[in-house]
């Protein structure tokens, strides 16, 4: 990509009086990144993506690194159809319900519907899907079981950034050598932990406060 001229992303969130959002976005400089920027990255143990960048772009990422050996994660999110191609080469998929549900073209209204459709989606090659479940928790979805693992209660402000402060936590723990289980358990906290402050990148959570937040809090 190098040097372009445009400004950087930015996204508008607008968050209702029960601390849902919703979010208009214009992507910016990230619009603009390509396969260059994607074959002059580092390797890496995980690769994280999101579709806030273009499409070809996250399948050439995928692809790229998925040949080497690196743990492909997938945020379907913002929420729009997928090639199949893409899927194949996607070890953990993390949609949320709305986001799953347009994937597999099934309804997802509960922990039974979400497990359906995952499953669907299982068939094109992924490893692992983990449904995130908002206050319910998340799902651990792969071809020999379902896994529900609840999450902490607390009082919630805004919901913004709780999504990306779940995987980041999630990838971390990975990262950390822990189980998946443990890994969603900590992602989990880390999601929590940001819907009770109020803005994106300021609600997201440091390590400290994650780990001392578990300590004081059990599910």
């Amino acid at each position: 990509m190098g040097q372009v001229d445009c400004a950087t992303g930015t996204a508008v969130i607008v968050v209702d009086a029960n601390g849902q959002n919703s979010i208009v976005l214009s992507p910016g400089a990230n619009g603009q990144v390509d396969s260059k920027d994607i074959d002059s990255a580092p390797d890496a143990k995980i690769l994280l993506l999101q579709f806030e960048i273009p499409m070809e772009t996250v399948l050439h990422a995928a692809k790229r690194y998925k040949s080497k050996s690196t743990k492909v994660i997938l945020n379907p999110a913002p929420a729009k159809e997928i090639s199949d191609e893409l899927l194949s080469h996607v070890d953990i998929l993390i949609p949320n319900e709305s986001e799953l549900s347009l994937l597999s073209n099934k309804s997802v209204t509960d922990i039974k519907s979400a497990e359906v459709a995952a499953k669907e989606l299982l068939k094109h090659g992924i490893e692992t899907i983990i449904v995130t479940l908002g206050e319910n928790g998340a799902l651990i979805v792969d071809s020999k079981q379902a896994t529900h693992v609840n999450t902490y209660q607390v009082d919630v402000a805004d919901t913004t950034a709780a999504g990306d402060s779940f995987i980041g936590g999630f990838s971390s723990a990975l990262l950390q050598n822990k189980s998946l289980e443990e890994s969603v358990r900590y992602g989990c906290a880390c999601g929590a932990l940001a819907t009770t402050k109020f803005g994106a990148q300021p609600s997201i959570p440091t390590k400290e406060e994650v780990e001392k937040f578990i300590s004081l809090n059990k599910i």
